[in-house]
């Protein structure tokens, strides 16, 4: 039963994802957007104004189980691509059309990304 577990592992973890994080092609001027956008929402923000603009680099993919992940290996803020404008990973959709539970896994991440800055 082990083995069966162990090799079937194993193939789940050796299959090719079906996409690759797509970097927000003007990442800082994005990050400044969003943290406005959050701002002006009356949504926690200060925590994130305080790191930099390029300490995070912005990046979207089809993430299949989550709004957002966070990967302090090149401080890479990787949101689900539902959540960019028409689903083109450029820009972030307007804040008031997220839903409350990617809010929350957003800013869940987010605390990574300013834990891992300070």
């Amino acid at each position: 039963m082990k083995t069966i577990f162990t090799v079937s592992l194993l193939v789940l973890l050796s299959l090719p994802g079906s996409s690759t994080a797509v970097r927000v092609p003007d990442s800082q001027a994005e990050w400044r957007h969003l943290t406005t956008e959050l701002a002006d929402a009356g949504l926690p923000s200060r925590f994130l104004k305080l790191l930099p603009r390029e300490f995070v680099q912005l990046e979207f993919a089809d993430l299949k189980t989550a709004a957002a992940e966070y990967h302090p290996d090149g401080h890479r803020m990787v949101f689900n691509l539902a959540l960019s404008e028409g689903n083109e990973g450029r820009r972030f959709r307007p804040i008031r059309n997220i839903g409350n539970q990617e809010l929350a896994t957003m800013y869940h991440e987010l605390f990574h990304a300013y834990f891992d800055y300070s």
